[in-house]
C-alpha cells in the first residue's frame, strides 16, 4: 500500500487507495459527529494505529472515566476502579454464573462491584496511615495478541498490571517506594468474610495486624460467601516479603504488601486457584508456586491456510521470564485455561491439570500448563452465487423476471441510503441480483445493474473537496477508515466489520462481472480489508486485526471496548461472518490467494465460537432457567434474548445472527437439525410475528426444507423484503434449492469454491466457480477421500451438473523449490529439495557438473522424495549446478538441472 503526503502546516501520511479511488485525509478534520475521540488513555509505549474492538480497548478510551469498564478475560475479569474517594487500582473477580429466562450473566448487575469475591490491587504511600495514591488515570502501556499492561501514575510512583485471556495468574510491578495493598471493596458482614491461610495449614491465619506466613513467599487467601461459596486465590511474593493488616470498622479488609527494598524485587502475582475448598487450595498452591514467578511478556497467535483442504490453524503460544529462578522445580511456561472451542477443536497435545476446571459463561473452561496450543478447523466450501442450468430455469422464469424488474425499478441512486450501514446494505442487495439477471440471460437489467452497482460504490470510494456524504476519510489519532456519514457508533469504530463488509462483499460481485472495477477501484476495497482484518502487524495506517478475537474466535462490535459493565459486545455473529465471506469473495474475484485464505480462517474460526456460544450447538452454555435456544447479543459478562434495535421479536431477535444470508453463508446448515430447531422456536416462542423478515426466514428454510420455503415466501408475498433483501433474490435462491437438493458437507474438491447438494430421492449435484480466466476441471472427493470424478468449469462461471467425469489422474512430475536457498528464509528455503509425482519403483541418481554421482536412492513405494542436498555419506554438496536422472518404476526417464546457493 502506497501513502501520500498532504500539503499542509502539520503534514499527515494517509493510505492512497490508487487508481480512481480517493479518501478525504486527515487534514482540516471531520464532520461533526464523525470524530473518534481523541481523550487516549496511554503510556508513550503504545502509539498509533491503536487497536480498538479489543477487551481491554476500554481503558484507551471508554466515556465514562479516566479508568475502564469491565474487562473479561475468562476465567477472571479485571476493572480499573474510577470510584472517587477510593484507592485507584484494578479490581479482581471470578464472577459466578447466574441464568434467567432471557439472560445469563457473569456475576453482572450494573453495579462496579456486583459480586462479593472481588479483590482490589491499589498503591499507598504510607503503612502507617493508610494514605492511597490517587492515581490519575488507566493508562494501556502495551498489548500483544491476547495480553495487555496497564499502567497507573502519579509523580513518581507507578503500579503495572498484566492480565491475559485464559490465564488464571495476572502479574504486578511497582516503583521502589509505593505499597501494594489488596483491598476488599464491600460490605463484608452482609455478604462473607476473606480469610488468610500459610501455604500448608488449613486453619486461617488470625487478624493480627502483623500476619505470620512463617517466612513463606506465598500465602492463601479465600473469599468466603454467607450461601457457602468460596473462591480462593495464591499470592505469591519475592523472599523477605511481609504482610500486614490494617482495618476500616471491625474487619480486616486491606492487606498491605511489603516488598523488599530491591528495584528487583518489587513484584507479586495473584492466582485464581480452581478450589472448591481449603484442603484442595493448599495442593493447587503448590502447583502454582512452580509457574507463579514465571511473567507473561507476550503472547502471539500465528495462523495458516492449507493451499490444498483450505482447513486453517492456529498457534497460540505464550511467552514468560522468570522473576525468580530458585523455586524447588520450578516449571517452564504457564497455566492456562481453554475455552470449549479451543479444546474441542484442538491439533496440538495439551497437558491438562487433571480435573481442573472454571465454571464461567463461555462453560467449562479446562486448566492446563505449558506455553501454547493450536487449533484446527475444516473448511466446507463457499459459492459466490447460484446459477441454474438454463433448462431448469423453464418453471420460474417468467416470475423471476417479474420480481426482478420491479427490484431493480424499484433501486435507484436516489433511494440508497447514504449513512455505511443501511446504504451498505442497501448496495448489497442490488449486488444479490446481478448474478439473477445473469442467470435469465437479461442482458439489459444486467448491464443496467451494473451500471448501478459502479455508480454507486465509485461515488463511496472517491472524495472530492467539499463533499459532505458518501465517502471514506483516514483518521490519524486512531488509526483507520470513517464512513461518512456514520451510523451506530461507526465514528468510535463500532460495527466497522458489519458495515464495510457490505461495502467489499459489493464490490466483489461487481468485479466478478466488471473486471476494470476491480483494476480502477480495488485499492479502495483493499483498505476496507485493512480497517477490519489487516494482517500486517508493522502496518503504518491499521492496527493487526482490529474486529477479531483470536482467544475467543469471533469479533467484537463495539469499538472503543463497551459503553458499561458488561463489557464488549457483539449482537450480529452472521453480518460478521458475512464481512469474512466478502474477504474471501474478494479474493476469488481477483484471483488473491491471500485473501481467499484470509477470509476461510475468518470464517472458519468464527463459525465455531457462533456454533458454542450464539447457539449451544452442543448444549453446554443455553442451560436452564434461560429458555432459549440461542442468544441476541454476546457480551463479555452476559448473554441475552435481546437487541440494540426495535422490533424485539423472536424473527429479529433470531434473526439478526442469520441475515443477510447470502449464498456465501452456507455456514447455517452445518448442523440441520439445530436449525430446523431454530427455525421452529422463531414461530413458536411468545411475540412471534411470522412476516417479519419472512425473506430471511424462507432462505434459512431453504437450507433444509426447499418446500417450508416456498411455502413462507408465498404466504407472505404481499409482505416488504427486509430492507438488504429483495423478493427476486430470495425467489432465485430458495428455488435453487428446491430443484437440486440441500447442502452436505461430506464432500471436498481441489477449488475452495464448491458445493454439493442432495434430493431426497439421493441425487447427488456439484456445484462449483470457477474465479480462473481459463476453463477448470474441478475434482470432487467423498469423505474417505476417493476420487469421484471432475466437473468442467468455464472460465469465471459457475457450473453445476448432477453427474462427473471420470478420468485416471495423469502423474505430473515437479521439482521445487529451484533454486534451493536452505537456511535462507525465503520461498526458496525448505527442507530440501522436493522430487513429486515420481510414481513406485522409481531409481534417482544426481550428479555434480563435472559428471561425478553425488547421490542415489532407490524409492520403492513413494511417489514424493525430499532431497536433504546431501551426498550419500551425509555430508552436504557445495553450491552449484546438479543433474538429476530419474528412472521411473514404468520405464521412463527424466533428466534436469537443479541448482543450490548455499
Amino acid at each position: 500500500m502506497t501513502f501520500v503526503v498532504v500539503s499542509c502546516t502539520i503534514c499527515f501520511a494517509v493510505p492512497n487507495p490508487g487508481g480512481q479511488a480517493s479518501i478525504k485525509p486527515d487534514t482540516g478534520g471531520l464532520p461533526y459527529g464523525a470524530t473518534p475521540p481523541t481523550t487516549i488513555h496511554k503510556t508513550s509505549n503504545v502509539s498509533a494505529p491503536l487497536p480498538t474492538n479489543k477487551w481491554f480497548t476500554s481503558v484507551l478510551y471508554n466515556g465514562y472515566h479516566a479508568y475502564s469498564l469491565k474487562m473479561y478475560t475468562y476465567p477472571q475479569n479485571f476493572m480499573c476502579n474510577p470510584n472517587s474517594g477510593q484507592s485507584k487500582g484494578i479490581v479482581i473477580g471470578y464472577p459466578k454464573v447466574q441464568y434467567s429466562a432471557n439472560s445469563i450473566t457473569y456475576g453482572y448487575d450494573g453495579s462496579a462491584y456486583a459480586y462479593p469475591n472481588n479483590i482490589k490491587i491499589s498503591g499507598y504511600s504510607s503503612i502507617a496511615n493508610g494514605v492511597y495514591i490517587d492515581f490519575d488515570s488507566a493508562k494501556l502501556d502495551g498489548y500483544s495478541d491476547f495480553s495487555a499492561t496497564i499502567k497507573w501514575e502519579k509523580a513518581t510512583n507507578w503500579m503495572k498490571a498484566t492480565v491475559t485471556q485464559g490465564s488464571v495468574f495476572s502479574f504486578f510491578e511497582y516503583d521502589d517506594v509505593t505499597y501494594p495493598a489488596i483491598e476488599f471493596p464491600y460490605s463484608w458482614e452482609s455478604s462473607g468474610r476473606i480469610y488468610l491461610y500459610k501455604p500448608s495449614s488449613s486453619e486461617p491465619i488470625g487478624y493480627a495486624l502483623d500476619i505470620d506466613t512463617g517466612n513463606s513467599d506465598r500465602i492463601i487467601l479465600e473469599t468466603r460467601f454467607n450461601d457457602g461459596r468460596s473462591v480462593f486465590y495464591g499470592i505469591f511474593v519475592p523472599e523477605g516479603t511481609s504482610f500486614k493488616q490494617r482495618s476500616w470498622g471491625d474487619n480486616y479488609n486491606r492487606i498491605f504488601i511489603v516488598l523488599p527494598n530491591e528495584s528487583d524485587k518489587r513484584y507479586f502475582s495473584i492466582g485464581l486457584l480452581p478450589s472448591s475448598n481449603i484442603t484442595e487450595a493448599i495442593d493447587d498452591l503448590e502447583l502454582y508456586y512452580k509457574y507463579a514467578y514465571n511473567f507473561i511478556t507476550d503472547t502471539k497467535v500465528d495462523w495458516e491456510v492449507s493451499s490444498s483442504d483450505y482447513s486453517s490453524k492456529t498457534m497460540f503460544s505464550i511467552t514468560t521470564t522468570k522473576k525468580r529462578t530458585d523455586i524447588e522445580d520450578q516449571q517452564d511456561g504457564t497455566l492456562f485455561c481453554l475455552l470449549p472451542h479451543q479444546y474441542n477443536n484442538l491439533s496440538s497435545s495439551v497437558d491438562y491439570v487433571e480435573n481442573k476446571t472454571f465454571d464461567t459463561l463461555r462453560g467449562t473452561l479446562k486448566l492446563a500448563k505449558g506455553s501454547g496450543f493450536t487449533t484446527k478447523t475444516s473448511f466446507y466450501g463457499i459459492v459466490p452465487f447460484f446459477q441454474y442450468n438454463e433448462k431448469d430455469l423453464a418453471g420460474i422464469k417468467a416470475t423471476l423476471s417479474e420480481y426482478l424488474n420491479i427490484d431493480n425499478s424499484a433501486t435507484t441512486a436516489s433511494t440508497v441510503p447514504t449513512n455505511t450501514y443501511h446504504g451498505g446494505k442497501v448496495i448489497a442487495k442490488l449486488a444479490n441480483m446481478l448474478p439473477v439477471a445473469d442467470n435469465l440471460s437479461d442482458d439489459a437489467v444486467k448491464n443496467d445493474i451494473i451500471g448501478k452497482l459502479k455508480e454507486l460504490l465509485s461515488d463511496w470510494f472517491t472524495y472530492r473537496t467539499g463533499k459532505t456524504s458518501k465517502y471514506f476519510a483516514y483518521d490519524g489519532t486512531w488509526g483507520g477508515l470513517i464512513g461518512v456519514n456514520v451510523s451506530y457508533g461507526s465514528q468510535n469504530y463500532s460495527d466497522h466489520n458489519f458495515h464495510y463488509g457490505y461495502f467489499i462483499y459489493s464490490a466483489a460481485i461487481l468485479a466478478m462481472y466488471d473486471e476494470t472495477f476491480a483494476r480502477d477501484y480495488g485499492g479502495m476495497v483493499d483498505l476496507l480489508i485493512k480497517d477490519i482484518a489487516n494482517t500486517d502487524r508493522n502496518d503504518d495506517f491499521f492496527p493487526y486485526m482490529r474486529s477479531f478475537d483470536f482467544y475467543e474466535s469471533h469479533s467484537w462490535a463495539n469499538g472503543m471496548g463497551g459503553a458499561d459493565d458488561r463489557g464488549q459486545d457483539q449482537e450480529s455473529s452472521s453480518e460478521a461472518m458475512n464481512a469474512w465471506s466478502a474477504i474471501y469473495l474478494w479474493g476469488l474475484a481477483t484471483n488473491n490467494e491471500n485473501y481467499k485464505k484470509l477470509g476461510v480462517y475468518l470464517y472458519c474460526n468464527e463459525y465455531e465460537a457462533i456454533k458454542q456460544y450464539y447457539f449451544d450447538i452442543n448444549g453446554d452454555i443455553l442451560k436452564n432457567p434461560y429458555n432459549h435456544n440461542s442468544i441476541g447479543i454476546l457480551w463479555g459478562g452476559l448473554i441475552n434474548y435481546d437487541l440494540h434495535f426495535t422490533p424485539k421479536v423472536p424473527q429479529t431477535i433470531k434473526g439478526i445472527q442469520i441475515l443477510p444470508l447470502t449464498p456465501a453463508m452456507t455456514y447455517l446448515a452445518y448442523d440441520r437439525n439445530y436449525i430446523e430447531e431454530f427455525y421452529n422456536a422463531s414461530l413458536s416462542e411468545a411475540g412471534s410475528v411470522p412476516s417479519q423478515w419472512y425473506d430471511i426466514w424462507a432462505r434459512l428454510a431453504a437450507l433444509y426444507d426447499p418446500s417450508k420455503a416456498l411455502t413462507r415466501f408465498n404466504d407472505y408475498i404481499s409482505t416488504s423484503a427486509e430492507e438488504g433483501s429483495s423478493k427476486s433474490f430470495t425467489y432465485h435462491f430458495i428455488n435453487f434449492f428446491n430443484k437440486y437438493g440441500t447442502p452436505v458437507f461430506t464432500y471436498t474438491a481441489d477449488v475452495p469454491s464448491y458445493m454439493v447438494l442432495k434430493k431426497e430421492d439421493g441425487t447427488v449435484t456439484y456445484c462449483a466457480y470457477n474465479f480462473e480466466k481459463l476453463s477448470k476441471n474441478v475434482n470432487f472427493y467423498d469423505s474417505s477421500g476417493e476420487h469421484l470424478g471432475y466437473l468442467f468449469v468455464p472460465a469465471k462461471s459457475f457450473h453445476l451438473s448432477s453427474t462427473l467425469i471420470k478420468y485416471v489422474p495423469v502423474r505430473k512430475f515437479s521439482v521445487y523449490p529451484v533454486p534451493y536457498k536452505p537456511a535462507s528464509g525465503s520461498k526458496y528455503d525448505a527442507e530440501g529439495i522436493t522430487f513429486a509425482g515420481l510414481g513406485e519403483n522409481v531409481n534417482i541418481k544426481i550428479f555434480n557438473v563435472a559428471g561425478e554421482k553425488v547421490f542415489e536412492k532407490t524409492l520403492s513405494d513413494s511417489d514424493v522424495f525430499v532431497w536433504n542436498a546431501k551426498n550419500n555419506g551425509g555430508n552436504d554438496v557445495a553450491s552449484g549446478i546438479y543433474i538429476y536422472h530419474i528412472k521411473t518404476g514404468d520405464g521412463k526417464k527424466l533428466k534436469g538441472k537443479i541448482a543450490i546457493e548455499r
